[in-house]
């Protein structure tokens, strides 16, 4: 399905299907530095030194300091937001019952 297909489907099921086998380039940059290096991985208690001193990094044979593995998915999570935001996917999770039930 094309761009204009995805608009035209009404039921969030159809949107859902209509994204698959698509690929996506984001239209925001995200500048890794080395403050959101650390912050990361403090967040997730990764001690390693090479996350956090430039020294340890270099003995590593790394020209700065080295974000953990897992510091895509900051990236990731930005560029899912991006592709299904404007696709209003999220009315399919909504119900017409209020919550709490009563």
């Amino acid at each position: 399905m094309n761009k204009s297909a995805i608009d035209a489907a009404t039921d969030p099921a159809d949107q859902a299907r209509a994204l698959r086998d698509h690929r996506y380039r984001s239209a925001t940059t995200y500048e890794v530095g080395r403050e959101k290096i650390r912050q990361f991985a403090r967040a997730i208690k990764n001690f390693h030194p090479a996350h956090w001193n430039e020294e340890a990094a270099a003995e590593l044979g790394f020209n700065g300091l080295v974000a953990p593995p897992t510091f895509a998915s900051i990236i990731l999570l930005g560029v899912h937001r991006e592709i299904l935001a404007p696709q209003s996917i999220s009315n399919h999770f909504r119900s017409e019952r209020s919550y709490p039930p009563g």
